[in-house]
């Protein structure tokens, strides 16, 4: 089934939408409230440093993000991506096992700590979580740049790099965090399936196409969505065929490998 894989496709992502995860997350960092801003001057309240010790990179990284941010909403979308791909160089930087050190104190901490405090030492540790996360966070703002550019080719190749970043545990159990990760890895194999659709089709058509009639259509497509369960190539291929139907569909029944090609090349 399929083509070979390196990995599964794990179970919470087979139906997210991963465009519109990646672009609440975009508008949720260029227009962020008050209690989503990092402040810098709590490293104080963190025992180990971790904070203090990254303080030189992490103010950095805050201005330069400002001029990301200001970019992104008047859409100077090239300026935008410049100055991301600085932030990304900057997050490479970070000591992240100090931080995640320091949030994993803050989280034992905030198991500790009165109903009424351990809130308050919950969001400081989901906080610094958040900035051991930084590498990830980053690339993932760099390629939903990029997207919105039009340059998959970019996009594809900065997700790929943002899933091969190490995420400490901290990291992932926040829940924002494994979202926007799911979403990552969603589009990034949306992409990879867009970008080599014809041959994808022509290799995964035979066991699609249940009728053997060389086409595949839309009840074929329902049937093979629960059979491609497993297999993160096979199941991206059958969503992307499904949702793109009726632009890939030329008004006969099913779509075949013309179809497709032509759809792709156009």
């Amino acid at each position: 089934m399929g083509t070979p894989m390196d990995n599964q496709t794990p179970g919470r992502v087979e139906a997210i939408d991963a465009s519109a995860v990646i672009n609440e997350h975009m508008i949720k960092f260029a227009f962020p409230g008050d209690e989503s801003r990092i402040n810098i001057d709590q490293a104080s309240m963190i025992p180990g440093g971790g904070r203090n010790q990254n303080r030189s990179v992490l103010n950095q990284m805050r201005e330069e993000s400002g001029a990301v941010r200001e970019l992104f909403q008047v859409r100077s979308l090239h300026l935008a991506e410049s100055a991301q791909e600085r932030v990304v160089g900057l997050a490479d930087q970070l000591d992240i096992r100090a931080l995640a050190r320091d949030a994993r104190t803050m989280r034992e901490l905030a198991r500790r700590s009165p109903a009424g405090k351990a809130g308050e030492v919950g969001e400081l540790a989901d906080r610094l979580s958040f900035t051991a996360a930084s590498p990830f966070i980053e690339r993932a703002r760099l390629g939903a740049i990029q997207l919105r550019q039009g340059e998959e080719d970019r996009a594809e190749q900065t997700f790929g790099e943002a899933l091969k970043v190490n995420l400490p545990a901290e990291a992932m159990a926040v829940d924002e965090i494994a979202r926007l990760h799911d979403a990552v890895f969603v589009r990034h194999e949306e992409l990879k399936v867009k970008r080599s659709l014809p041959e994808l089709f022509e290799a995964n058509i035979e066991w699609i196409d249940s009728s053997k009639d060389g086409k595949v259509d839309r009840g074929e497509l329902r049937e093979a969505a629960g059979h491609a369960r497993g297999d993160i190539t096979a199941s991206t291929l059958v969503r992307y065929l499904s949702s793109n139907y009726g632009n890939i569909d030329r008004g006969s029944p099913g779509i075949d490998f013309d179809d497709v090609k032509r759809f792709h090349n156009r």
